[in-house]
């Protein structure tokens, strides 16, 4: 199975990070924000998305090193971003 995100941009960030997915068949996704502490900062998305391509905007409160978790039938993927201030 391929990847779903097809980017995540820019990183490091300073303010602002765009989190592009691409969806090949209609299926349930969910987007979540954590700290390196495994704490919940945020959830982006959670439902269907349909087929294309969709992005998402997350601007982070503060500085430091979050995680982006992506998952759907395909699994999780997750990707690491450093927001500096």
């Amino acid at each position: 199975s391929s990847s779903l995100f097809s980017d995540v941009y820019p990183n490091p960030f300073n303010n602002a990070l765009t989190i592009s997915v691409e969806v090949i068949n209609i299926q349930n996704v969910e987007i979540d924000v954590f700290d390196v502490s495994g704490r919940s900062i945020e959830s982006l998305h959670s439902g269907n998305l349909q087929v294309g391509n969709h992005s998402f905007n997350w601007e982070a409160g503060m500085s430091g090193i979050y995680f982006v978790v992506l998952s759907s039938g395909q699994g999780r993927e997750i990707r690491k971003v450093v927001c500096v201030r």
